[in-house]
């Protein structure tokens, strides 16, 4: 009962990335109906045009913090595994405040038109406090995700976004700065920093950490990159264990909705076989993003080939397709656990986590019990191959269906 009710209060990230894209689209749609035509005599409108500068430096500076804002918007969610109610109330904090955007700007815009400096001053004060306050909603949704590590991917460490609060913090003070310095010195002083803001913002919106290669001096640490280099310095055989923050996250994971979503799609795949005459397996490879890569069933019957594996496939389609750091940061979901060939196969390319329906053992238990033939390999978990692999499983809401396509398999209807 309490993963059921765990898992009823948690939700795909995907459904709130896409609100969040359209919010944001929106948004910056708003901001160009403040570029209207200036109000000129005849003969006067290149004048009236660049009279009309302030308001393109508002636009440009508004524009470039909604389109950095998606950029780092999409950093965070390619990060996140599954929502809980307060995460969603965290993003839609970031959406109400982005979605304020277009009024200061409109009020700088008109501002500029009247030429008066003292409402020029509230104008740059007015935006300051807007952006401010969006870097305030950062904050606190970076603070959340810090504290519910559990709500990010696998291979996301368990420190990222407390390293990202004072990205956010920073915001906060400049854009106060900038408001303080534009009404008490000079609306322009504000201008600029509002300018760069965006260009800060834009060189860390994947962290720190990683920013593009020439700003840290060619330095890649990449989490992901740097696992499929660990895997291929130490191999998948190393008899290193996980570290204690990793083997800590793993032990408090759970199977999420978003996981059953693409195990089912793989029990699909594996009564497909099934039909076919081919042993009841099915496998799936998703990316980071959650987008289905690959898949493929079990062929061995249809082939004459024994290890036409779905897993071993995916292994191969993997090594020729993906980069390292994309393997590394993929998932396997599978109706079956892996093999030894399959598991090895999966540790030698680099990929990553594993998701299961049904263990070894379990099938093996069902087999015996059924009085099928042994298999000819040892049945060992994925761990005892691979130790450094991570794995999840079984999968209890759709084991019972694993099970009776096996047991459909050995005695057929």
């Amino acid at each position: 009962m309490g993963d059921r009710g765990r898992s009823a209060t948690r939700a795909d990230p995907g459904r709130a990335a896409a609100f969040s894209d359209a919010i944001i689209a929106i948004v910056i749609t708003l901001l160009v109906l403040d570029l209207r035509p200036p109000e000129t005599e005849p003969g006067g409108l290149l004048a009236g045009l660049l009279n009309e500068w302030p308001t393109y430096l508002a636009y440009a500076a508004s524009y470039a913090y909604l389109a950095v804002i998606w950029m780092n918007h999409k950093a965070a969610f390619t990060r996140i595994r599954e929502m809980d109610i307060g995460l969603q109330w965290t993003n839609l904090g970031i959406l109400a405040t982005l979605a304020l955007v277009p009024w200061p700007t409109a009020v700088i815009a008109e501002t500029a038109r009247t030429g008066n400096l003292a409402d020029e001053r509230v104008a740059v004060a007015l935006y300051a406090i807007i952006g401010a306050l969006l870097c305030l909603s950062w904050l606190v949704f970076f603070s959340y995700l810090a504290r519910h590590p559990d709500l990010t991917k696998e291979e996301v460490d368990d420190s990222y976004f407390a390293r990202e609060r004072p990205r956010a913090l920073i915001g906060v003070v400049l854009y106060l700065a900038a408001g303080a310095a534009g009404l008490l010195i000079h609306p322009l002083m504000a201008s600029v920093i509002f300018l760069l803001l965006p260009a800060f913002y834009a060189f860390t919106s994947h962290g720190f950490d990683q920013r593009p290669a020439v700003f840290r001096g060619g330095d890649r640490d990449d989490m992901s990159e740097a696992a499929a280099r660990r895997r291929a310095t130490e191999g998948p055989y190393s008899s290193c264990s996980p570290s204690e923050p990793a083997r800590a996250k793993l032990e408090r994971m759970t199977i999420s909705e978003t996981d059953l979503v693409h195990l089912r799609r793989a029990v699909e795949l594996a009564r497909d076989a099934l039909d076919t005459g081919d042993g009841p397996f099915g496998s799936v490879l998703v990316d980071a993003a959650g987008v289905e890569r690959f898949a493929d069933r079990n062929r061995e019957a249809t082939t004459g080939d024994p290890t036409r594996h779905p897993e071993f496939e995916i292994a191969r389609w993997a090594a020729t397709n993906l980069r390292a750091d994309e393997r590394a940061a993929a998932t396997v979901y599978t109706s079956g656990e892996h093999c030894p060939m399959c598991a090895a196969a999966h540790a030698w390319v680099g990929l990553g986590r594993i998701v299961y329906v049904a263990s070894a053992e379990q099938i093996a238990g069902w087999r015996r019990d059924l009085g099928a033939p042994a298999s000819p390999v040892s049945v060992l978990p994925i761990e005892a191959v691979a130790p450094n692999l991570p794995v999840e499983g079984p999968a209890e809401q759709l084991v019972a269906e694993v099970k009776a396509l096996v047991e459909r398999a050995i005695r057929p209807l």
